[in-house]
């Protein structure tokens, strides 16, 4: 038993009590890391569609300012590895927004036209010298707050 002090004197705090709330207050901690961001903060996801290559992004809890570029990782022998692409949040072929930033409102989900696998117009055309596949291997997405304090990733999906 745990003891707690009172004004009239001292109060028996059974220790199965204390153990039910060392272990709600353990879950409440858990779940708020598992949503990403405090109350108030944006949480973003970045979700893979049906066909390799096609993604979503999404923002909740609050407006999120996110880098226009979006990142691509590959999995070498079980680690993750940066790609070097033209691959952004477009979800047309205009021009890169002023700043490099693109703002994503709570709810709004973003469909960037589809990565097709090269290192070079991978989503709109454009004029590029020495563009490669970087296929066949598992990838993945990910964008990254304007303030580079965050980074979101999707799940893993393999291109053939």
């Amino acid at each position: 038993m745990g003891r707690l002090q009172h004004r009239a004197g001292v109060v028996w705090w059974p220790a199965t009590l204390t153990a039910v709330v060392i272990a709600l207050a353990l879950g409440c901690a858990v779940s708020r890391g598992q949503r990403g961001d405090a109350a108030g903060q944006a949480a973003v996801t970045v979700r893979n569609l049906a066909s390799p290559g096609a993604f979503e992004v999404e923002a909740s809890g609050a407006a999120a300012e996110l880098r226009y570029e979006v990142l691509v990782q590959r999995d070498l022998n079980g680690a993750w590895t940066d790609v070097t692409t033209d691959l952004t949040l477009s979800e047309s072929c205009k021009e890169p927004p002023a700043g490099g930033c693109v703002h994503v409102e709570p709810g709004h989900t973003l469909r960037p036209k589809p990565w097709n696998g090269m290192s070079c117009s991978s989503q709109c055309p454009a004029g590029c010298r020495a563009t490669v596949y970087l296929g066949p291997g598992k990838f993945r997405f990910g964008v990254e707050t304007c303030s580079r304090a965050r980074k979101y990733f999707g799940d893993p999906f393999t291109l053939r």
